[in-house]
This record gives C-alpha cells, sequence and structure tokens, in this order.
C-alpha cells in the first residue's frame, strides 16, 4: 500500500514539473529524430573512384621469382577456381571460412552479384580486362573490384591480394616496361553500408548525449528528497526504506522505458540499419538493461552530494567525461582501439555502455555481419557481453546503496527500540546532576515504568580523539500519556541529535529508547513537496502510516476542520504561507492517530498571532497522546507542556513541572511597583529600601519599579505582607505584583552555571 502510494506521489512531483519532464522525455526523444535525419541525409562512402598507379615505385622493385597469373585460359565463376587462385599465391592472405571472393565475374555474374549484395556469402569479386595474350606480351592487366558495400573490410583485403600478386607477376626485363594495376571501385548496392557508418559517426554521440540530463535528473530528485528532509520524514512516519527506493526505480524506470521505446520507434520509424538489419531483440534488451543500470548508478552517485544545485551541475560534467575518457583511454593512451576485452570492461561505466552499446549495433551492420536472434546469445557477442557487465554493475550498485543507506538505518532501528535492562539499575550521572534527574533516570529504567517513551541513559558522541564532541551524554527521562515535555536547551546543547535518536534516524552510542507504538513527527524543517497539493499529503502520509484507505477521508476532513487547512487541501503547497505549511505539517504529524508524537519548534518562524494559533491547534490534538516538544521559546513551553527538562552541553540539567523548576532554580522574587500620579517615586523607593533591606532597583521607567529580592531571604506570604503594609497602603499604589523567577531566568541561570563548571 504504500508504495502504491508513493510510487504515485513520485510521478504526480515528475508529471507537474515541466523542466523534468523537458531534459528526461523531450530532448532525448529530439536527439533520436536528429538521429535519424542526419543517418539518412548525410553520406561519407559514395566516394568517386580511384585508381591504383605506381609504376615508379614497381619499376624499382628486384625482380621476384615468375609465377604465371591464370590469363591463358578461360576463367569461370567457381569455387574450385577461387581455391585454385589462392593455392597458386600462397603470399594472398585467405578469404574468411564461409565467405566467397570470386576471382572472376561476367557481366552476367555481374548482375547475380548486385541482386545478392546482402548475401554474406557474396562479399566480393574480380573482372579481369584485357587478358588475352600470353603472359610476356601482356604489360598491365586491368581489374575491376565488385565487392558489398555492407561488407566494406573486404574491399582493403581485396586490394591487397591484388598488390600482392603484381609484385609476383614480374617479368624478367627489367628495362621493360613495368606492370601497372588499375583498380577502378564498382560499389553495389550502397545504402545500408553508408547509413552503418554514418550511424557510427553521429548515431552513439546524439543518443548520449541526453544521457547526462538523465542522470544528473535522476541524481538530482534524489538528492532533493534528501535535503528537503522529506525522505527523512517518510522514514520515520513508518516507511521502509526499501520502498521508499522502490517507489524511485519503478517511476524512473517507466520514464526510461517510454524514452527509450519512443528513441527506438524513432529509430525504426527512419529505417535505420541498427535496428532495420539487426534483430530488433538486440536494441531492446541493450536498453532494458542498460537503462536499470543508468538509474541505480545515478542513485549511487546521491551519497556525494548535500545540494540539488551542485549535484545538477556536476554530474552533467561527471557524465560527459565518463563519455570522452574511455575513448580517449583506448585511442590516445593505449593505441588500442580494436580490443573488444578492454571495451567492455569500460562499459561498467553505465553511460559510456550506452554509447557503446549503440556504436556496437551500427558496426555489426558495418562489417556485414547483423545480428540474428541466434547469434544474440554467442558468446563472442560483444553486444550480449556488454549486457552482462550492465547486470553486474546493476547488482553492484544495488548492494551498494544496501550498504550506504539500508544497513546503517536499519543498525540505528535496531539499537533504539533495545528495551532497558531491568536489573541494571540508573545509569551514570555525574555526582553533581540534580536530584530529580537522578530520581527520573532510576524510574525510567525500572521494570514497572510503563510510560509510552522512554529515553534510558542515551548517549551520543561523534568525532574521535579531540575532535570527539559529546551531543548527548547519560540522558534518562520518560514521558507519560497525555503528558507533554518540553525540551529546553541553547544551540547545540544536543536537543536535535536527542530528537533524531528518538525517531530512530540515529543510533545511540548508548543506552535505549523505548517507544510503544508509532510515532508522529512534526521536523523543525517543512518537508513538503511544492508540486503537491495539502490533500495529496495527506493521503500519501496516511498510506505509509497504515491508515485503512475507507477511513482516509474521515481523517483528513477531521484533522482539516481542527487545523483550519479545510479551504487549503485542494491548492498545491508551494501557494501557502509559512503558517499554513506548519500547520499542515502539524496534521501530517497527528494524522493516522500516533500514539507517540515529537514536536521540533513548531511554531519556529511565525508571528505572535499565528503562534497562538498553532499552540490552540496542539491543545486540541493533544489529549491522550505523548508528546515530546523542543522549543527555544519560553512561552511556549509554558503554554504547552505538562513538564520541562533543560538540557545543556548535553547533559539534563533539570526535569519537572515548570512551577517547579521556577521555586528550585529562581535566584530571586521580583516586585514591580507603579506610583500613583500624585507621590513623588522617591518616596516609595525609600520605603521599599526600608521594608525589604536586600532589595536591588532592577530599572524604573515611567513611574513604574522593579526589585529583585534575593530568593534565599525571600518567603512570600512575609513579602506580600510587608509590601502591602509598608509601601502599597502607605501610597495607595493600586498596581502592584510579587512573583517568581521567569523560566527565561532560570534558563539562563543554568547555562551560566554550566559555563562556569565548564
Amino acid at each position: 500500500m504504500s508504495l502504491l502510494a508513493l510510487v504515485r506521489k513520485n510521478l504526480l512531483v515528475a508529471s507537474r514539473n515541466k523542466r523534468f519532464w523537458a531534459t528526461l522525455v523531450v530532448l532525448p526523444l529530439i536527439l533520436a529524430v536528429a538521429a535519424g535525419l542526419v543517418t539518412n541525409s548525410v553520406s561519407f562512402l559514395n566516394v568517386s573512384p580511384f585508381a591504383i598507379t605506381s609504376p615508379a615505385v614497381w619499376g624499382d622493385l628486384s625482380p621476384s621469382t615468375k609465377l604465371p597469373i591464370l590469363l591463358d585460359s578461360p576463367v569461370v565463376d567457381s569455387i574450385e577456381w577461387r581455391k585454385q587462385f589462392w593455392s597458386r599465391y600462397p603470399h594472398v592472405t585467405p578469404a574468411p571460412d564461409g565467405v566467397r571472393i570470386f576471382a572472376n565475374i561476367s557481366d552476367l555474374a555481374a548482375a547475380e552479384f548486385d541482386s545478392h549484395a546482402n548475401d554474406t556469402t557474396f562479399p566480393g569479386g574480380y573482372r579481369v580486362h584485357n587478358a588475352s595474350g600470353s603472359l610476356e606480351e601482356v604489360t598491365a592487366v586491368t581489374v575491376t573490384v565488385m565487392y558489398a558495400p555492407d561488407s566494406p573490410l573486404v574491399l582493403p583485403l581485396m586490394v591487397k591480394d591484388l598488390v600482392a600478386t603484381v609484385l609476383a607477376w614480374r617479368t624478367g626485363n627489367e628495362s621493360g616496361p613495368a606492370p601497372v594495376l588499375r583498380e577502378t571501385q564498382a560499389p553495389v548496392n550502397n545504402k545500408h553500408v553508408d547509413a552503418a557508418f554514418t550511424w557510427g559517426l553521429f548515431g552513439p554521440l546524439m543518443m548520449s548525449y541526453a544521457i547526462g540530463f538523465f542522470v544528473a535528473g535522476y541524481t538530482t530528485v534524489i538528492v532533493d528528497e534528501k535535503v528537503s528532509g522529506t525522505k527523512e520524514l517518510l522514514l520515520l512516519m513508518g516507511c521502509p526504506i526499501g520502498t521508499w527506493w522502490a517507489s524511485f526505480f519503478v517511476v524512473h524506470y517507466g520514464i526510461w522505458l517510454v524514452v527509450a521505446g519512443g528513441s527506438l520507434g524513432i529509430v525504426y520509424s527512419f529505417g535505420l540499419v541498427v535496428v532495420t538489419n539487426n534483430t530488433v531483440l538486440a536494441p531492446v534488451l541493450f536498453l532494458l538493461v542498460s537503462g536499470a543500470a543508468l538509474i541505480l548508478c545515478s542513485y549511487l552517485l546521491s551519497f556525494l552530494f548535500d545540494t540539488a544545485e551542485n549535484c545538477a551541475r556536476v554530474v552533467r560534467i561527471i557524465v560527459s567525461l565518463i563519455v570522452i575518457l574511455p575513448y580517449v583511454l583506448i585511442t590516445v593512451i593505449l593505441h588500442n582501439p580494436s580490443s573488444p576485452a578492454l571495451q567492455t570492461a569500460l562499459c561498467v561505466l553505465p553511460t559510456y555502455a550506452l554509447y557503446r552499446g549503440w556504436t556496437l549495433l551500427g558496426l555489426y551492420i558495418y562489417t556485414r555481419a547483423p545480428i540474428t536472434p541466434g547469434t544474440l546469445l554467442a558468446a563472442h557477442n560483444q553486444l550480449i557481453q556488454l549486457i552482462g557487465v550492465q547486470l553486474a554493475v546493476s547488482l553492484g550498485a544495488a548492494l551498494a546503496i544496501y550498504v550506504l543507506d539500508m544497513r546503517s538505518r536499519a543498525a540505528a532501528t535496531a539499537s533504539s527500540m533495545v528495551a532497558a535492562d531491568p536489573e541494571s539499575g540508573p545509569c551514570e550521572l555525574p555526582a553533581t546532576a540534580d536530584a530529580d534527574v537522578v530520581a527520573e533516570a532510576v524510574r525510567v529504567a525500572a521494570a514497572e515504568c510503563l510510560d509510552p517513551l522512554r529515553v534510558v541513559g542515551v548517549t551520543k558522541a561523534y568525532g574521535s580523539g579531540e575532535e570527539r564532541k559529546v551531543a548527548n551524554k547519560a540522558v534518562s527521562f520518560g514521558i507519560a500519556q497525555s503528558e507533554v515535555l518540553g525540551i529546553l536547551g541553547p544551540n547545540g546543547a544536543g536537543k536535535s541529535t536527542l530528537l533524531k535518536i528518538v525517531s530512530r534516524a540515529h543510533a545511540p552510542d548508548s543506552g535505549a529508547v523505548v517507544l510503544d507504538g508509532r510515532l508522529g513527527v512534526c521536523s523543525q524543517q517543512n518537508s513538503l513537496w511544492d508540486e503537491l497539493t495539502g490533500r495529496e499529503h495527506l493521503e500519501i502520509f496516511a498510506a505509509v502510516k497504515g491508515v485503512p484507505s475507507a477511513a482516509v477521508p474521515a481523517a483528513i476532513a477531521e484533522l482539516a476542520e481542527v487545523t483550519g487547512l479545510a479551504e487549503h487541501l485542494a491548492a498545491r503547497t508551494e501557494t501557502y504561507s509559512g503558517g499554513t505549511k506548519r500547520k499542515l505539517a502539524l496534521a501530517l504529524a497527528f494524522l493516522g492517530d500516533p500514539p507517540v508524537v515529537t514536536l521540533d519548534e513548531p511554531s519556529c518562524g511565525l508571528d505572535p498571532a499565528s503562534r497562538h494559533a498553532m499552540w490552540s491547534i496542539i491543545q486540541a490534538l493533544q489529549p491522550g497522546k505523548t508528546i515530546l516538544l523542543t522549543t527555544h521559546a519560553m512561552d511556549e513551553a509554558e503554554a504547552l507542556c505538562s513538564r520541562v527538562a533543560m538540557l545543556v552541553g548535553g547533559e539534563l540539567k533539570c526535569i519537572g513541572p515548570i512551577q517547579h523548576l521556577k521555586s528550585k532554580f529562581g535566584a530571586s522574587v521580583r516586585i514591580e511597583v507603579t506610583a500613583p500620579d500624585d507621590v513623588a517615586v522617591d518616596a516609595i523607593q525609600a520605603d521599599v529600601a526600608a521594608a525589604f533591606p536586600a532589595a536591588r532597583l532592577d530599572h524604573e521607567h515611567f513611574g513604574t519599579l522593579v526589585y529583585s529580592i534575593p530568593r534565599a531571604t525571600a518567603v512570600l506570604p512575609d513579602l506580600l505582607r510587608t509590601l502591602l503594609h509598608a509601601v502599597v497602603d502607605v501610597h495607595n499604589v493600586v498596581d502592584y505584583s510579587i512573583s517568581q523567577s521567569s523560566l527565561e531566568q532560570v534558563f539562563l541561570r543554568l547555562c551560566r552555571q554550566s559555563e562556569d563548571d565548564a
């Protein structure tokens, strides 16, 4: 169910991204059309006939043994004559097995040859002119070379043989004229070889040019999900990591099939020989396997980048180099362009493998050996070797992804869900630890503790040696049902690390987190997809959380009413204000009625009115939930939290109800008096100083006096009676107050103490 939901999400995001479709679908199809147009319109092999006339060179050569050329007897077009010809001149390279090269072709035979130009058994032949007379009387022979242009490599073989024959055919008279061989090309049916040659120059390059956009597009999508926090959020909400990867592969492979199939159809519509002369199974199998390797290696590249912008720019450069560098290595550095083994080995790079595959499809036509269903699976077939390499690359890339991502997350999940050992007692705490912190550690370590969320002795450090930094040190606390525990702390105190451990994104070095039931997460970052609507977000996360399909509409309607999202559900989140995005993030956290919810600064970045509205929503959703909240705002903690824990330097400095912490850690009592208009401020100051000798005037502003009295010398009931008797009644003061230290003052005091201890 979650896989289908994520596939739907990826399809929606891709379909609404115009740039994605332009670069990954439209551009490759345009380049396929361009490859077809160029291949069919540009000709390189239809050149003028040439002649080999080099009497000066041949005349300088020493006489060789007289070898009579077979000109004095009738020449017939037969295999037997060909065998006699090659046996008469053993220095001539034999033709390949199964290939017939005719020694002399009459006009009738030439016509027959032309009609069989596409037959691999008719690659070439000779027509001998002016072949009458004895050997001693002949001074020049004209030979017309007939060859099938679909096998152009036969031409140099035949010319080589003829040159060798001329060198062997020498008279003993050095002063006489040297024999001259005039060779004229007589191409037969040049269409296929010309198309194959032109395809080899342009086709693979054009078809492979879009690969850079494919790889960059796939890699950027993965990096963007990681950077935006949507991947992390899905995993924290219960999505299996394998399902997340599979959802992208299904969509991206589907897009690849559309583009590859469209490109193949375009090539076929142009009648290009790479498709029409080879079995169609060859390009289909090649593209099916190469696409999988390309996509998985793109995913592997995503682990190298932290920003989508750098990824898109750098990956295109990398892909271009991967296509060019193997060619430079083979031809320029190693001077071995014809090594099939080296070419196949370099196909571990999927982008070069695509280039090489398209090249091979044309090369088999060019060398007069098109791929048939029978030869496709032959072990010596370079294309099937390339396909085998790509299968191995796909498996290797999938394994590497597992090692880099899945295994680490599986370890984190397993470590963070280990239950505390009831026999171990409380974790080791500093001797200076607060009594409430020690008592909480003992409570959560006890077997009878049944809090839905328990953090037991969690310690987490990063780095090693002098670089080692302890983010959390022996942190222990529990949160009961229907309770909200607020974690307060300065920047760098370890709050984010603690939340990641609680949500199973990171594994602790020691200790455990015991979580009863599913988890809802509201991260500080608005991890949303701009292309999706609010309703689509809720439907996707409902599927990920396992909400039954029949219950989804009612759950969405209820959350929309509580959060005030009803009028925004049909709009894409890219149009949402900051406050509306936070409401949607909050709704996603509470969707599916999870028993435990973590809220990371839920009102961060909101104006005062929106903050108070957010607090009201949380209070409405809170009953029955166990909530862990982190915040910098003391008023937010006082408005929402049942208890507060202060984390400084990775350690819990205090934990308990807010009023308890104020009473325990407040350094002073605050007295505020506003003088009536007809009473001099100096008179009130004198009476306060006499009534409260230890009082310190913190500030005076337009008749309002604010004093602080050390808590050690202050008892609230006594302070109130003294204030009323000595000041308020005497001067008819109507505006006055006595209060404890604020939560912020307690927080600042503990932070200063921690700095002093350090």
